[in-house]
């Protein structure tokens, strides 16, 4: 005889990582649209001047993606027995995937990345605590084992989550450290590049009005150009730069007074 085994939506669900619902997809679908619309829309603007205002947008659609995908995972923590008690590792799941994109690939400064962090150890005990704690109550007698194993779960995720947290912060820290000295780097590296041309520019305004007080200004200019030919060519172009006159006089006068 054939056996088949059907297996409802709560069993599927209940053994993934984050248990994704339709209404979640869409809301963060529309918050990735929004993200990148807006982002667009910072570095294109030029009534923006301000273009920092980008890592605050990143900032933000990360934090409200934290929030989105926290409260699923609590809807289903409120449901009923049946239902098995992942949603701790999934609460886990969010917060560690998205710290780690947040410091990576947003370039976010470290204060809003600590604030950040504010914000998602405040969701994850304010959230979790008060599902636990009702049904871990045994003074009744009437605890089930799926809040029991639920709030096993969750604290020790949450020694996990402590030091993963403690280590992303100071990698924050000095990353922000090493960014800043890097910018500061490329400020005064630019700041010397244009003194150096402004220094050159100067030396050449000098050497032109010098070269102007003995010889006319048009072979001033030849032989400026003159410089600027290969080495070997320089005699003969500077050589024919001569030019004759007929019937030159020379006077030499000497002024008294």
């Amino acid at each position: 005889p054939q056996y088949r085994l059907s297996v409802g939506y709560a069993e599927l669900i209940g053994n993934s990582v984050f248990e994704m619902t339709p209404w979640c997809a869409g809301i963060l679908l529309a918050l990735l649209a929004l993200g990148f619309g807006l982002h667009w829309y910072f570095h294109r603007s030029r009534r923006l001047k301000n273009k920092s205002w980008a890592l605050l947008l990143v900032w933000a659609i990360y934090l409200m993606n934290l929030i989105v995908m926290m409260l699923t995972a609590m809807v289903f923590a409120k449901q009923p027995e049946n239902m098995s008690a992942q949603w701790p590792t999934s609460v886990f799941f969010v917060i560690v995937t998205l710290s780690t994109l947040l410091l990576f690939f947003s370039g976010i400064p470290f204060a809003l990345y600590f604030l950040w962090w504010i914000v998602a150890a405040a969701l994850f005990f304010g959230l979790c605590i008060p599902v636990i704690l009702p049904g871990a109550d045994t003074s009744q007698g009437q605890a089930s084992f799926t809040p029991i194993i639920a709030g096993t779960i969750f604290i020790m995720f949450t020694g996990f989550l402590i030091p993963f947290g403690a280590a992303l912060l100071i990698g924050a820290y000095l990353n922000d450290i090493r960014s800043r000295k890097r910018f500061l780097q490329r400020i005064l590296m630019i700041n010397q590049q244009e003194q150096i041309i402004r220094e050159k520019t100067k030396n050449e305004r000098m050497q032109r009005n010098f070269l102007e007080n003995i010889l006319p200004p048009s072979l001033v200019g030849d032989l400026k150009e003159a410089q600027q030919v290969h080495l070997q060519s320089t005699f003969k172009r500077t050589k024919s730069l001569s030019q004759r006159h007929m019937g030159v006089s020379v006077l030499f006068a000497d002024l008294v007074g």
